[in-house]
């Protein structure tokens, strides 16, 4: 699949790529995500984190791997160039992808995303 812009990605489409992709990392590795507590997929940062948290087991190992799994579904959905990203806050780790040329164009709250991930 050719590399797609933001301008071609639907949220909606961006939406449905994450939450399979979520779904086979978690079959895929044995563990459970979660969302984060504003409800949505999108974690604000000085960048963006579209992902879930890790909540029960701290193995960065295996939360990268996760990340691999997601960013790459998520990749071959949609197109897009992506990073997979997990990293450690306090007790739970980030887990999913960034985009890498900052292209993606991304609501910047959830009240613009929607409660229950981007639309």
């Amino acid at each position: 699949m050719a590399e797609r812009t933001a301008a071609r990605v639907q949220l909606r489409e961006l939406d449905a790529a994450v939450e399979g992709a979520v779904g086979l990392a978690q079959t895929r590795h044995d563990l459970t995500l979660h969302r984060h507590g504003t409800g949505g997929d999108l974690i604000p940062m000085p960048w963006t984190l579209i992902g879930r948290l890790l909540l029960e087991e701290l193995n960065a190992e295996r939360a990268l791997e996760a990340a691999k799994t997601i960013a790459s579904e998520v990749e071959g959905s949609t197109g897009l160039a992506l990073r997979p990203l997990a990293t450690i806050a306090d007790d739970y780790i980030l887990i999913g992808f960034v985009e890498r040329f900052g292209e993606l164009d991304l609501p910047r709250s959830v009240g613009e995303a929607g409660a229950a991930g981007f639309v």
